[in-house]
């Protein structure tokens, strides 16, 4: 309960230079979780990331893009490598209903 916890999506970083206060605020401690879309799957090298989750993970594989598959698959190897960046180990949990999908495997 004792945690700082920030939202990063395109709603809540529409203020301009938005995005980099917060990330600064993670980089340094003062925020604990952050809860995103895709905006944090991509560039962030943050050593003291541990933990990644992903929620409904299948949700890329139902758009109608031949490449839905290919897209998904990058996105959450992606996401699963903002885990475990320097000498602490990460772990990524993915949340679906679809375990059996060849990509989610």
């Amino acid at each position: 309960p004792n945690v700082a916890i920030e939202r990063i999506d395109s709603d809540s970083i529409s203020k301009k230079g938005s995005l980099g206060e917060i990330l600064n605020r993670f980089r340094k401690g003062e925020i604990q979780i952050l809860v995103g879309t895709q905006m944090v799957s991509k560039g962030l090298d943050f050593g003291d990331v541990t933990l990644v989750g992903v929620v409904a993970a299948e949700t890329s594989l139902w758009i109608p893009d031949f490449r839905a598959d290919e897209r998904t698959f990058q996105l959450l190897t992606q996401v699963a490598g903002r885990a475990g960046r320097s000498e602490k180990e990460g772990e990524v949990i993915i949340q679906t209903q679809n375990q059996k999908h060849f990509v989610l495997q």
